[in-house]
Parts: structure tokens; sequence; C-alpha cells
């Protein structure tokens, strides 16, 4: 049972790693959306407005994968978690038995 409450404190800690990820990953999208609003007496050339887009644009793509990653690795923590709570449901119910 230790080692249940140890996964699934793990996959907490994880899952809050994912949430980060995906804030700051939504920061830099702002940032990137907030970049091309320049002011009148600002002259930034339309290559210039595309390239800041262009390259934010890659770096949230950088930063979902990042996220799916994340959460394709707690998705099998998961999986894994379930499988050893099935198994220790199977081998109580065996030993109630007998």
């Amino acid at each position: 049972m230790d080692k249940i409450i140890k996964d699934i404190e793990a996959i907490k800690y994880d899952v809050r790693e994912a949430i980060i990820a995906s804030e700051y990953n939504m920061r830099n999208i702002d940032t990137g959306i907030n970049t091309n609003h320049t002011r009148e007496f600002e002259e930034v050339t339309k290559q210039q407005k595309i390239e800041n887009l262009f390259y934010y644009l890659v770096e949230a793509k950088d930063g979902a994968d990042s996220i799916k990653d994340k959460l394709k690795a707690i998705q099998e923590s998961l999986d894994n978690l379930l499988d050893m709570v099935e198994y220790e449901a199977i081998v109580a119910r065996l030993r109630s038995e007998t």
C-alpha cells in the first residue's frame, strides 16, 4: 500500500509539472501575440512581424510537444498503478478465500 501511495504522489507531482509547463507555454504564446502589437512610432516591418510570429509559433509547438510527452508519461504511470491495484485486489481476494 505504501508503494501505491508513493506512486500516486509521484503522479500528482508529474501532473503539477505538466500544468506548470502548460501555463509557461501559454505565457510564451501570449508574448508572441503581443510582440507584434507595436506603437505607431515603432518601426517594425511586416517581415519582422512574420519572423516574430514564426519564432513564437515554433516555440509553442515545441512546448506543446513537451507537454504531450509529459501527459503520455503520466498516462503510463496511471496504467501501471491501475495494474498494481488490480493485482493487489486479486491477491487480497485469494488470501481471503484460503
